[in-house]
């Protein structure tokens, strides 16, 4: 398994060296600052959302995660509708890919002052959708799926 831990690992001396060029141009710090906390949330994501990539065949891994699924609002009715699963795998199921990319929605009008909804909403939809993409580009490229591409998501 290819896991999340060498994203850290990698991007320390990257930010290591955007921290020294930004103070060397006297960049303002506080924007340091936010940018830094802004890469490293970017990366947290990825953490979640695209690793661990399992890669060695699937009898080794020893699982095969399910299916895609492009229908609109198909998984959110089925998550509801699952007498089986306890409310709180419910609520983390659905209010969890919400409360993912309420950071996104902190930082993009921070970075841009010109307040335009437009430019939020489209760097939300580029957002998820660009994960969503991977997750399924990874998957095609290993041979089977080890995370759910979900248009709900």
């Amino acid at each position: 398994m290819l896991d999340y831990e060498f994203l850290y690992i990698i991007s320390i001396p990257f930010l290591l060296l955007l921290l020294t060029t930004g103070l060397k141009k006297q960049v303002d710090i506080n924007s340091l600052i936010l940018f830094t906390i802004f890469l490293f949330y970017l990366i947290s994501i990825f953490a979640i959302t695209i690793f661990p990539i399992p890669i060695q065949d699937i009898e080794q891994v020893g699982f095969n995660i399910g299916k895609n699924n492009f229908l609109p609002f198909k998984s959110i009715s089925q998550i509801i509708n699952n007498s089986n699963l306890a409310i709180s795998i419910k609520a983390k199921q659905i209010i969890g890919n919400i409360l993912l990319f309420i950071p996104l929605g902190i930082f993009i009008p921070l970075k841009y002052k010109k307040k335009s909804l437009k430019k939020y909403i489209i760097f939300g939809i580029l957002g998820s959708t660009s994960i969503e993409t991977l997750q399924l580009l990874i998957s095609n490229i290993i041979g089977f799926t080890y995370k759910i591409t979900d248009i709900d998501d």
